[in-house]
């Protein structure tokens, strides 16, 4: 074997099946080099062999050979294996699921089949619990009659609910068990053994229901399959006692034993003619034959009481050596052997016997001699008259000879059947036909004929036919002169029975046996009929004389009135003709209904009957509203009109003719009500204005074109008597649409105040009248049809009035779609033809479609629509209003559209569930929406929220090798994806490809979906999302959320799909707050199985003192493994070095192998541990510990200097190399520190270095690096704010590689003397304190000037800066200047203006606030300075609008942002960032409104100083996705500018460097 290796056989396999065909069962998968060996169970093997397109191997050999079949012990498999090959023996054997009675895993495919040898099996559910669905889509299992997958399904199975025993109708049960990938039960517990039934191969045998003679059980259902001798019938003989308990006579329900004349339950019924098989009672039947030699026999018993059963026997009988035809005046039969020799054993002979036409046969026994028995039930002779489904005229044994037999009909049978007991020497008969005939075929355009002996009566039983044909186009009309038969209301005895052509299906036009049911004349449809008398020769009466006549044309339409008709195709029961064009019009009395009812069909067949047809009109013309377009070979099911008229209209072309129809016709007395389809019309009481009789009721339905609606009025003459005055039991009500539904009621009333006018929603209502009150003249009501309807369902058509015809002039017509404004309506446009756009005007002026947001006609149009202009998808908030006009002159064909209602908000109070944003997957999400979700789960649970996965294309088939996600089915399709592409992609836990697209805005503040712990907008938030960028899953405190989707006036997005579903939360054990010194969590076991809960998503915050460390040891670890990739993507524990998920991974852990001891780098360390939805396994456990910091830590800084130094030796028990130092200053303050001592033993800069940062807030001095060649020179470093963090990385602590330092408060005063900084006032970004007087000094290198440029200025303003102020000042060869910054004095800066600018040398920058200056406080200041080249120096801008940007990083903002910028706005910015450092722009947000060629609204970027330089752009519209612009060098250069923005605009970007 060298096949392909890999998980499960993936992609190259062997498979084999223990049977013919591979839906057999599977006795394995093969893949990679293993090897097996196997038996078959039965004569046959299936190899099935299969390869990818990519790696291939040498393949497999294979030996096989046949053996006898084993006889020994029954087959056994082991407890709980998955499939197998099991044989039922005398006692009952076991079955169980895998794992059972613990749970079963995912992913199970297991097939057993199950073998009761000559018998049938009986499967018996002991116990069942599988992962539950209404259509068991998930797990189940499934048990079928047959030994394959493609048997007859008995039962499919999933749940708890025990069903009762299941049986297979042979000797095989095939039964698989599927699980998917996420729930699992403990499964199922069975017993099987051998059923009733079975297989009888044998000539003879009997069968009996189990116990016989005793009371049989209930819930039976046994089967047997007989075969006998090929050549062969089987006789079958029943048996006393024979007691199968049924109270129906038919034996279709309850207990009842079956036989069928074949192999199966599908075969023909054997027993009396035009039965179904089935035997019950305490009456056996009649020795019965098969007609070939298979037998199926079922005894079905249900859960009532039973009976004493059956018992039957069979034998094979043979047709071959007797039997035959026999035609003519006469003929004689004889047993064979007969005279000289006695008849054979086991016969079954047949002679069909058949005379003349219309006349009868005289049967004459010459001679007789067979074996006597108790009802002749061994050998015997029958007559039957005509054949086996006719009368049984006679059975017949011993040594009598019978009496003469007369047939009533040219036809006979005579049966001979012997068993295998005693012979005799048998029989002779002779036959003979009657001398009188009757019956025959008439063909003249007139006749007269009688019954036989008319007018004297008939000594014995005569059938006669006669058949009468005249000329095409004519129509026979058949006139009795005299009938005299037997006068009874069934016609038993004797009767003449008239049919409208002469098929042996042709209709029945009257059935006659007195005068008293005489019709006049009895008319045929076409130009045929046949006409049968039966007698039974058991009442002596004189028979009949009839004549007929063709003087009239066959009937091709016309008008029908009266109580009743027909109605048939022309030449009826013939082929109607081609190019046939017929109507009918039928009428009864005002008041009364036409029942229709076809009783035969054949109309040339098409799928909109376009060909041949029959209409039906539910009124009195051609234009009448249409009840059914008819054709093909299946009658219409009985037809009711809506009032007294009906028309019938009959057209075929010019190809095929077929059969035709025949219909008969009814009045229907109703008194009042029925179906109306009309524009207008009236409905009242009976006899209004007289008065209506006792106990009236009646029901109106009354429908109108689609597009419309209907008014009703009421006259005034109103009086319907109640006694309670309440309407409950005398009363009209009027329903909108067809159905009496309490929803749709729109009025009630009675008494004598006659109901308002009532408008109704659609183009339908129902009204009833009742009355149980005295009689009262009642009401009156007219109604009339409006254009235009109101629609409340979620989705449905809308339509202009008459479409699909042309709408008319002067149309004024208003659709309402319900919707609340919480929800939104998209609108399709299906179909739109009106009158095209004015040419003078362009605008709709003559007919068109205003779409209206809201309620009223008056409001200003979405969008107005006319011509043949189809829109795209319309998307709006409800409610919405559709108002649709045309004037007098063009009109056209109108419109469809197809609306769709969509929630916005709800209420979930589910496990799991899915939402989704209003619109989500046909359009974006409409504007101005504000959508409330409230989830609840239960009490003990947390909600975790996740955005749904989004499977892209090209990804794997949902079918084939995948993991299900933890998502609920959804209508469109269930969501998957494959664990080959989770690892290909290298994904991990919850990193699945997602949809969130939600419009950006700067804070989220226009659009966004925020989620809040709790119920209501007041409980603490959990994140507020805007964008496309995936959200982070969600996990709620408690067992409620709150998300709230708010959407503005301006752009909109794709949306959102987000799954929920309830989880374990801290109080379970998932996750939580961990502050003890010593402590030990486990992975959760919620159902105490001792394995770890699926779906979870714990995370564990550990929060240790200050200044100490948090040592982690896991005493177990037992994890899914990791991928074929050895990737942690399945189960996993992370480990966070901090205290979120944003701090450093340290590490991703799964699988078996116990992780090595961890020591956090702070006093925090978060641990996260994901399980997904299959496997499950012991999980882990873990102890955490508080140690002692060997460095690094939280201090507070004082006035006084405190010192520090780095540790001599490293610690053994805590493997660290860094040492990191947080440093807090009161508020206000700022930390200074001062290096004292500083050696690093290498020079390599990745793992040897001394760092400062400022406080992660603080958007100034980042990170100062110190390592290789500057490692000597520290200087000073002061915070910007209250936080300072020292870092010192070495490889080794020792005497060559350590830092001392020196930290403390620090003063306002700076001397700095560095190329590059950042100056800020005292407390930045808060305000500055009072009393202050502090001096910075920035010294420059030689040649070198001085550039300050101020980000942010806010000092209280004063005149001439008396109070507080911002004072630079030149210091340059011992000589003072005062910086020009002011405003138009010389003494310093104030107020909130912010500029910039440069000087050569020293500058010393002074801040002072006077001491009578406390009333107010402002920020202070932010600015970069930047020494450089005197020649670099460039002229800045008007401020607020473009400017010389310094430092290494920063952001750069339109004027107004976040707000849209004004028309005509032109800015250039000038990035200097310190040189040798190149420049990153990023486009954090771009919105240029411009029609797209970005000419007169753009964005350009220069790489270097000025508009000479190379450029990247431009850019405009809108897209956070530009790719970040890398400069060249230190410089750039951005110009922007934008004539105009109409939507809303905005820039913002940054850079760093």
């Amino acid at each position: 074997m060298d096949i392909e290796s890999t998980h499960n056989c993936y992609y190259d396999k062997l498979r084999i099946y223990d049977g013919a065909g591979i839906h057999s069962r599977p006795i394995g998968t093969y893949c990679g080099a293993q090897t097996d060996s196997f038996s078959s169970t039965g004569s046959s093997l299936t190899f099935q062999f299969s390869s990818d397109s990519s790696v291939s191997g040498k393949g497999f050999l294979l030996e096989w050979f046949a053996v006898n079949a084993a006889v020994g012990p029954l087959p056994t498999i082991a407890t709980g294996a998955c499939g197998g090959f099991l044989r039922t023996g005398e006692a009952p054997a076991f079955l169980f699921s895998p794992g059972w009675p613990q749970n079963y895993g995912n992913r199970a495919d297991c097939v057993w089949l199950i073998q009761a040898p000559d018998s049938t099996v009986e499967l018996n559910i002991l116990s069942l619990d599988i992962e539950s669905h209404g259509t068991c889509n998930y797990d189940k299992l499934v048990i079928r009659d047959g030994d394959n997958n493609m048997a007859q399904q008995l039962a499919v199975l999933c749940g708890r609910e025990i069903p009762g025993p299941i049986r297979s109708t042979g000797e095989y049960m095939w039964l698989r068990f599927t699980s998917d990938f996420s729930v699992t039960r403990a499964g199922f517990n069975a017993s099987f053994h051998k059923s009733c039934g079975g297989y009888l191969h044998a000539n003879r045998g009997i069968i009996t229901s189990p116990n016989y003679p005793e009371t049989y059980p209930p819930n039976l259902n046994c089967s047997w399959h007989v075969l006998v001798q090929s050549g062969l019938t089987i006789a079958v003989h029943f048996e006393q006692p024979f007691q199968i308990a049924n109270g129906d006579s038919s034996c279709n329900e309850g207990d009842y034993l079956g036989l069928k004349n074949g192999p199966d339950i599908s075969s023909p019924p054997m027993g009396p003619h035009g039965g179904n098989g089935h035997f019950c009672g305490s009456r056996p039947s009649s020795t019965l034959f098969t007609s070939d030699n298979q037998m199926f026999v079922q005894f079905i018993s249900d859960n009532s009481n039973g009976g004493q059963g059956f018992k039957i026997k069979y034998e094979a009988k043979s047709l071959a050596r007797c039997g035959g035809t026999l035609t003519g005046q006469s003929g004689v039969i004889q047993s064979i052997g007969y005279p000289t020799l006695a008849y054979s054993d086991d016969l079954l002979c047949e002679w069909h016997l058949r005379g003349p036409s219309g006349h009868y046969l005289t049967i004459h026994f010459e001679d007789f001699n067979l074996q006597n028995s108790s009802g002749c039930e061994k050998d015997f002779v029958e007559i039957w008259e005509n054949h086996t489904s006719g009368n049984l005229l006679g059975r017949y044994c011993g040594n009598i000879i019978p009496d003469s037999v007369d047939t009533s009909s040219n036809v006979a049978l005579v049966r001979f059947v012997t068993d295998d007991s005693l012979t005799a020497p048998g029989f002779r008969l002779r036959f003979e036909s009657s001398l009188e005939e009757c019956g025959g075929d008439l063909q003249g355009p007139t006749g007269t004929f009688t019954s036989p002996n008319y007018p004297n009566p008939n000594p014995h039983g005569r059938i006669c036919e006669w058949r009468i044909t005249v000329q095409e186009g004519r129509q026979v009309t058949l006139t009795f002169n005299n009938l005299r038969l037997e006068a009874h209301q069934f016609c038993n005895s004797e009767r003449v029975t008239v049919f409208n052509g002469i098929r042996s299906n042709s209709p029945v036009l009257g059935k006659l046996c007195s005068s008293v049911n005489i019709s006049d004349e009895i008319k045929s449809s076409g130009n045929t009929m046949k006409v049968i008398y039966f007698t039974d020769g058991s009442r002596p009466y004189g028979g009949f004389s009839a004549s007929y006549t063709s003087s009239e044309d066959a009937d091709c339409g016309g008008i029908q009135t009266g109580e009743s008709g027909v109605i048939a195709s022309p030449n009826y029961p013939a082929s109607y003709d081609s190019l046939t064009h017929c109507a009918w019009l039928l009428e009864v009395p005002q008041g009364d209904t036409i029942t229709l009812t076809f009783s035969d069909f054949d109309i040339e067949s098409h799928s909109t009957c376009a060909w041949d047809s029959v209409t039906v009109r539910n009124g009195g013309s051609p234009g009448s509203p249409i009840i059914g377009h008819y054709c093909g070979m299946s009658s219409p099911s009985p037809i009711q009109s809506g009032s007294n008229q009906l028309v019938v209209i009959f057209n075929s072309d010019h190809s095929v003719q077929n059969g035709g129809f025949y219909a008969t016709w009814s009045m229907h007395t109703l008194g009042c009500g029925g179906i109306l389809h009309s524009d207008n019309g009236t409905i009242r009481s009976p006899h209004w204005p007289q008065n209506f009789p006792e106990n009236s009721r009646c029901s109106w339905t009354v429908i109108t074109h689609e597009s419309n609606h209907l008014e009703i009025s009421f006259d005034n003459n109103f009086l319907i008597p109640s006694g309670d005055g309440q309407c409950h039991y005398s009363f009209v009500k009027v329903w909108a649409g067809t159905e009496e539904m309490d929803t749709a009621l729109l009025a009630t009333s009675c008494g004598n105040v006659a109901p308002s006018a009532i408008i109704t929603p659609r183009n339908a209502f129902t009204a009833v009248f009742q009355s149980q009150e005295a009689p009262a003249p009642g009401f009156s009501a007219t109604f009339v049809s409006r254009c235009g309807s109101n629609f409340t369902k979620p989705s449905g058509y809308i339509i202009s009035p008459n479409y699909p015809k042309q709408y008319d002039n002067n149309m004024n017509c208003t659709y309402f779609i319900e919707a609340n404004p919480l929800s939104v309506v998209s609108l399709t446009f299906v179909s739109f033809h009106l009158e095209a756009r004015s040419a003078v005007t362009g605008s709709c002026d003559n007919d068109g479609l205003h779409i209206i947001r809201g309620h009223s006609v008056a409001s200003t149009p979405f969008a107005t629509v006319c011509g043949d202009e189809v829109l795209s998808r319309i998307t709006i908030s409800g409610p919405v209003l559709l108002n649709f006009y045309s004037n007098s002159h063009t009109t056209d064909f109108g419109f469809k559209l197809s609306y769709q209602i969509t929630s916005c908000g709800g209420v979930f109070n589910f496990s799991t569930g899915i939402i989704k944003s209003p619109a989500y997957s046909y359009s974006d999400y409409p504007n101005n929406m504000y959508c409330l979700y409230n989830i609840t789960v239960r009490d003990n649970k947390v909600i975790l929220l996740k955005y749904r996965p989004r499977v892209p294309d090209g990804s794997m088939d949902c079918k084939t090798g995948l993991i299900k996600l933890d998502l609920v089915p959804v209508s469109d399709s269930e969501w998957c994806i494959g664990r080959a592409l989770k690892e290909t992609a290298n994904l991990t836990g919850d990193d699945w490809f997602t949809d969130f697209d939600v419009a950006l805005s700067t804070s989220c503040s226009q659009d966004y979906l925020a989620i809040y712990d709790g119920y209501n907008i007041s409980d603490p938030p959990l994140g507020k999302f805007c964008g496309s960028k995936l959200p982070p899953n969600v996990k709620s405190s408690n067992n409620s959320m709150l998300l709230v989707f708010k959407t503005d006036a301006f752009q909109t997005a794709r949306g959102w799909v987000i799954t929920f579903r309830q989880t374990l939360g801290p109080q379970q054990g998932c996750g939580g707050y961990l502050t003890g010194s010593n402590s030990t969590f486990a992975s959760p076991d919620s159902d105490a199985n001792g394995r770890y809960d699926k779906n979870l998503n714990c995370i564990w915050f550990i929060i240790a003192p200050v200044n100490k460390l948090i040592k982690l040891t896991f005493n177990t670890f037992a994890l899914e493994s990791a991928s074929t990739l050895q990737r942690c993507i399945y189960d996993y524990v992370k480990l966070y070095d901090g205290e979120s998920e944003n701090a450093k991974l340290a590490g991703t852990f799964c699988g078996s192998t116990v992780p090595a001891p961890f020591v956090s780098s702070g006093n925090f360390l978060t641990v996260q541990f994901v399980s997904d939805i299959s496997l499950e396994r012991e999980g882990f456990n873990a102890t955490y510990t508080f140690i002692n910091m060997t460095c690094g830590g939280t201090y507070n800084a004082t006035w006084t200097p405190q010192n520090i130094s780095s540790p001599n030796a490293s610690n053994p028990d805590v493997p660290l190399s860094t040492c990191t130092w947080v440093f807090e200053a009161p508020p206000h303050q700022q930390v200074e520190i001062t290096v004292w001592a500083f050696q690093l033993q290498s020079r390599d800069c990745h793992q040897n270095y001394l760092e400062f940062q400022d406080t992660p807030e603080s958007s100034g001095n980042a990170r100062i690096h110190f390592c290789g060649r500057n490692a000597t020179a520290v200087p000073t470093f002061y915070s910007s704010m209250s936080t300072a963090i020292v870092i010192f990385k070495s490889e080794a602590f020792n005497d060559n590689s350590r830092v001392s330092f020196t930290y403390q408060i620090a003063g306002c005063n700076r001397n700095y003397k560095k190329v590059f900084g950042n100056l800020k006032s005292p407390g930045w970004p808060a305000n500055y304190n009072s009393d202050m007087d502090c001096t910075v000094t920035l010294t420059a290198p030689q040649n070198y000037s001085i550039s300050l440029f101020f980000h942010s200025f806010g000092i209280e303003d004063s005149s001439e800066c008396r109070h507080d102020f911002l004072e630079p000042t030149i210091f340059k060869e011992l000589t003072w200047r005062k910086l020009p910054l002011n405003h138009d004095r010389g003494k310093g800066r104030c107020g909130a203006e912010r500029g910039g600018g440069g000087v050569g040398g020293s500058l010393v920058v002074r801040e002072w606030e006077g001491l009578g200056s406390k009333e107010k406080q402002e920020k202070g200041f932010a600015s970069t300075v930047l020494a450089e080249g005197l020649s670099t120096l460039r002229k800045q801008q008007p401020r607020g609008c473009g400017g010389t940007l310094y430092g290494d990083h920063g952001s750069f903002t339109s004027p107004g942002y976040p707000g849209t910028y004004p028309n005509h706005t032109h800015c250039e910015w000038a990035i200097t960032a310190p040189a040798g450092r190149l420049v990153t722009v990023n486009f954090y947000f771009i919105s240029i409104d411009d029609p797209g060629d970005c000419v007169q609204n753009y964005l350009i970027l220069y790489d270097g100083p000025d508009v000479n330089s190379p450029s990247s752009g431009p850019y405009c519209g809108t897209d956070t996705n530009i790719a970040p612009f890398v400069a060249s060098s230190h410089r750039v250069f951005v110009e922007f500018h934008a004539e105009y923005a109409v939507r809303p605009s905005a820039i913002q970007l940054t850079w760093d460097s």
